[in-house]
């Protein structure tokens, strides 16, 4: 009554907002409830996997231990693996951006010394099947915002593609443009933006706390458009993780799009997602890394800095396209 309960299969959570000490005898009282509960049901918990996660930096209100129905006392941890994500106590995604570097490229050498063709066809077909779902997983809550984590994960792309066997050495920026690919940050946005339009649309569920809702209808002058919540938060790491939170990120990224875009519905996902790739190739896609700049100077690739710069034809790229990559890198300090 007092708390949430999620579960997944076998694997079953727990939580309830601390504000006070008498909501710590609360959720004390909930996880006997959930012992009581397993027990009617012929069912057992396994106490040595529990693991307890606390946010929020009141320490007075974490100093209480709770136990489960035998006095065993939950251990503290400061992160824990939830159904294929490390969740931190900072609320930061540090250590799983760790693991997914480290696990894609482990998977990217099995695929170097298991094929010898390094043509562009057999590498693309194994990076999509093999490589991009490790990276895209759940990049809808783990899209990560700092500079330096962005272009870890996207290095992984540019070794994976400086790799294929093309007529000419290419810079990252028009490999990526010849062999129509987009950066990992511009599909982690593109997906963003999908499952936003699939919310508007009922197609998938919509975030709990703070939903997802319209502010404007497709019929307004600006066409339709999503509330941005409100920050909570004013100063700090918490003002910057709300910021990026997928609440506050989709309701921005649908936004930038053009109102054409907006208005689409009524139809399949596949659809919207033609209409929305035939846009993005108007919207430069220049992933960010030393010695690689534009001339436009964007503050980043985001699409919500790139937009501006759509359908700009008096722009010309890194114009090197042959030679090795590292004069070309050294030609745009």
């Amino acid at each position: 009554i007092e708390a949430f309960v999620k579960s997944f299969a076998d694997d079953t959570k727990i939580g309830k907002e601390i504000e006070e000490q008498e909501h710590i005898a609360m959720l004390q009282n909930c996880i006997i409830k959930i012992f009581e509960w397993a027990e009617e049901n012929n069912m057992q918990f396994n106490p040595e996997k529990f693991q307890l996660l606390r946010y929020g930096k009141n320490e007075n209100l974490k100093l209480e231990n709770y136990h489960t129905k035998d006095g065993t006392i939950i251990q503290r941890k400061s992160m824990a693996k939830d159904l294929g994500i490390i969740m931190q106590d900072d609320a930061n995604f540090n250590l799983h951006y760790e693991l997914t570097n480290n696990k894609a490229r482990k998977i990217m050498g099995q695929v170097m010394r298991s094929f010898k063709s390094r043509d562009p066809k057999t590498m693309l077909t194994l990076w999509k099947a093999l490589i991009v779902p490790i990276i895209d997983y759940c990049s809808v809550l783990t899209s990560p915002y700092k500079q330096g984590d962005i272009e870890k994960l996207e290095s992984l792309q540019r070794a994976f593609t400086n790799k294929i066997e093309l007529e000419n050495r290419l810079n990252y920026w028009n490999r990526l443009k010849y062999l129509k690919l987009y950066s990992l940050e511009r599909r982690r946005e593109r997906y963003t933006i999908i499952y936003t339009w699939k919310i508007l649309e009922n197609k998938v569920k919509n975030v709990e706390n703070e939903p997802i809702t319209p502010k404007t209808n497709s019929e307004s002058r600006n066409g339709r458009t999503c509330k941005i919540p409100q920050l909570t938060s004013h100063q700090g790491t918490a003002l910057t993780l709300q910021e990026n939170t997928f609440k506050i990120r989709g309701p921005k990224l649908f936004n930038a799009m053009p109102k054409e875009i907006r208005n689409i519905t009524g139809v399949n996902t596949d659809t919207f997602k033609k209409h929305l790739d035939k846009w993005l190739t108007k919207v430069p896609d220049e992933p960010g890394f030393p010695g690689y700049r534009s001339q436009r100077r964007a503050p980043s690739n985001s699409i919500l800095d790139q937009r501006q710069y759509r359908n700009d034809t008096a722009w010309r790229g890194p114009s090197l396209d042959q030679g090795r990559e590292l004069n070309t890198m050294r030609l745009f300090q």
